[in-house]
Order: C-alpha cells, then structure tokens, then sequence
C-alpha cells in the first residue's frame, strides 16, 4: 500500500435521475501531526489554506484516477482557497468547486469566481439557503446544493421556486432514503447525494429477492476462507451461467492460448484461486446489484479495504474481506439486515459483525464505515494509525475500479 502521510481523504458519490454517478465530493482533512506542528495555534484562515493546500498535495501524489476515476472530484473551497489562487492546482476538466456556504457575496469574490468561470472551472454553491445577498453568486453558479435533511420540505419547495428563473441544477444533499431520493426527484431536483444506496428498498417482488439470496449465499461461500481448490472448483461449476461466464472471461482475456480452457479446473490453475473468487464475487453481486452499480462498488470498497487493515487489528484476511462485502447485503437483498443474513453460510463471529459490530471483526467493520463517512476519529483509534488506514481506503478503491474494468473490457 502506498503511504500517505498528509490527509484523511475519502469520496460520496453524486448522483443523476438514473443514479448513475455523475462525480464523487471528495471529504478530507488534514493530518492531526500537520495541524498541531506548530507552538501558536493557527488562525481560521490559516487552517483553510493549509486544509486546502494538504488536499492538493494529496490529489498530486495520489493521482485524481485513483479516487474518482473518469469522473469529476467535487471539492470544497472557501474564501482563504480562493483568494490564494489554491483553485489553478486543480485542473478545470476534472472538478467541480464546491463554493462553501461562508464565502462572502463580495465584489471581490464575484470577481475571483467570474474569472475562474472564464478559466473552464464548474462551480457548486454548497449547504445553500436563497437570500438576494447570493444572487450574484447563484448567477455565477453551474449547480446549487440544498440539505433537504436540514430543511423542513415546505422550505425545500421555496428554495426550488427561488431558484427556478436561474439557469442551475439543483442537487439534493443528505438523502438518506429511497423515499426521499423519490420526492427530491419529483420536485424537480436533477442529482442527489447521500447515503439513500446503503438503505433497502420497499419490493413487493418476492421472487426477484429469493433469486438475489442464492446468488449473495454462492458469493458467501466462495469467499469463506477455508474453501479450497476444489470445492471453490465445484461451487462456481454448480451455477452454470457464472462458469460459462468466467471460461468465457479466461479464453478471452489470456491471449494465445494453445488451447482453450475448457473446465474450472484447467482455469483456476492458470488464473489463480484469489483472482477467480474476486471476479466470480463480481459477477454475482452485479447480477444482484442490478441498476445499483455503485452499491456493488461500495462493497468490494469495504472488503478490500477491511482484508487491508486485517493484519494490523490482528484478524484474518479472509473473514475480514467477507464482513465488508456483506456489509451491504441488506440494500442489495432489500430486506432488514437480520432477515438478509439469516440464510447466508457464515460464522457466528462474522454474523456478530455485520448485525452488532461485535467483536474484533465488527469493530474493524466499524472502522472501515466511519473513514467512508469522514469520522476520521473513530476510525483512526489504535491500533491503526491515520497513514495506515489512508492508504487501505485508496488502495481499496484503484482495487475495486481496476477489478471492475477488468471484467468490463
């Protein structure tokens, strides 16, 4: 794993209509040892231009791709970060500036924002609440963010008026259920932010979600970390579709081959035991996770990144990989998270960790959970250390996206 010694950094998906992720917000900060370094403590202006500037050291050194990929890196920026000149770091086509919500409508700032406009630069006014001060900022904006969590819907429904002479998206923040990712959409709101993908949804197809167990308890086994050759071997061959599919793969991928590969064997020996389980565990979880690509995103993020972090808490890596990929088993099940474990073939000490955060393993689970909703606090407390679980989360992530193109080519 590659070290980072300056920021927690860590990303939330924004979302269309169609939940197709349109970019990532990026939520870091920097290090503690960076912020306390020095005997006075530092102003608030201080702190935002060294934040600022620990973000764009971390975005050089680890590389945009590795944590958004091809999309957009939303970015937070305040006053301090933009009269510094902090925004020309970044380049135009691959962010978005969320304009924070304490930036002045100022001439001065107007002026600042205007002329990053004029450089290609997207702007995004963050956490905003309509009042005439803001209307040279809304005019400047590409996209408008409003906390439907923070405001009563009656406000919500004021602020869309507002805005609506303006030529802006509105995206919803802090959606945290499908029910409320349905009245944002309704109301006219074109992209959405917030944990609503890690929720079940309301079905009333039991059938489809009886055909979405079996497939999460096949996944299950073949990542259980005492199957071996050959019964990972007969697991994968006892569903037809998943062996045709990774033969298919195999014969496709591996170029010049002599002959093709014909059995589950023959491509387990070529292809090795731990590659084979990450792409069969793909395929099953993107059959189940159909239309919800990011939620298997998500999951493969989680248990790459608690095998990861497994050695440091003293655990196994196996058991580890697993609590994390089902940790999202009941949004991709649709159902409480007790009824979507109750069949799946796995220990009572990992069924302990996804229900109660129990024990070692839950504790590492909870970990993993708090990094990827920026409690940089929980989950850097011994023995992890913030360098150790920084570069777990961005290795989980180049893992998974590389993972997923592999099968994608």
């Amino acid at each position: 794993m590659r070290t980072l010694e300056h920021a927690c950094l860590a990303r939330q998906p924004i979302f269309t209509t169609s939940l197709e992720v349109c970019g990532y917000e990026l939520l870091y900060r920097s290090t503690p040892a960076a912020e306390t370094s020095g005997l006075v403590q530092p102003s608030a202006r201080e702190e935002t231009v060294a934040s600022a500037s620990t973000l764009t050291a971390a975005l050089t050194d680890i590389g945009l791709d590795a944590i958004v990929g091809d999309r957009p890196a939303w970015v937070n920026v305040g006053a301090a970060f933009l009269f510094d000149d902090l925004a020309h770091a970044l380049p135009p086509q691959r962010v978005v500036l969320e304009v924070l919500e304490s930036v002045p409508a100022t001439e001065e700032m107007v002026e600042t924002l205007s002329s990053l406009k004029a450089d290609g630069y997207r702007l995004a006014l963050d956490d905003f609440v309509a009042q005439p001060l803001l209307e040279p900022l809304v005019e400047l904006a590409d996209v408008i963010k409003i906390d439907v969590l923070a405001l009563d819907w009656k406000r919500v429904e004021q602020q869309i008026e507002t805005l609506s002479p303006f030529k802006v998206k509105l995206l919803a923040e802090k959606v945290e259920t499908y029910e409320v990712l349905e009245r944002c959409r309704d109301a006219g709101f074109e992209l959405f932010q917030g944990y609503f993908l890690s929720k079940p949804r309301l079905v009333t197809d039991a059938r489809v979600s009886a055909e979405a167990s079996v497939r999460v308890q096949l996944a299950a086994r073949l990542n259980d970390p005492k199957v071996g050759f050959e019964e990972l071997a007969r697991l994968i061959e006892s569903d037809v579709t998943l062996s045709y599919r990774l033969l298919r793969y195999v014969n496709s991928a591996y170029v010049g081959l002599m002959k093709p590969v014909g059995t589950m064997r023959d491509a387990l020996l070529m292809v090795g035991l731990r590659r084979m389980r990450s792409w069969a565990t793909l395929l099953l979880l993107s059959d189940v996770g159909v239309g919800r690509h990011e939620l298997v995103v998500t999951a493969l993020v989680r248990a790459r990144m608690c095998e990861l972090l497994a050695a440091f808490a003293n655990q196994d890596e196996g058991e580890a990989f697993l609590v994390g990929l089902l940790s999202v088993v009941d949004a991709l099940l649709d159902r409480p998270l007790s009824a979507a474990v109750e069949d799946l073939p796995i220990s009572d000490h990992v069924r302990g960790a996804l229900l109660a955060h129990t024990g070692p393993l839950g504790d590492l689970l909870e970990r993993v959970l708090a990094y990827e909703r920026c409690n940089f606090d929980r989950a850097i407390e011994m023995p992890l250390d913030e360098a150790t679980v920084a570069a777990a989360y961005i290795a989980a992530a180049e893992w998974a996206a590389l993972l997923i193109k592999g099968l994608g080519d």
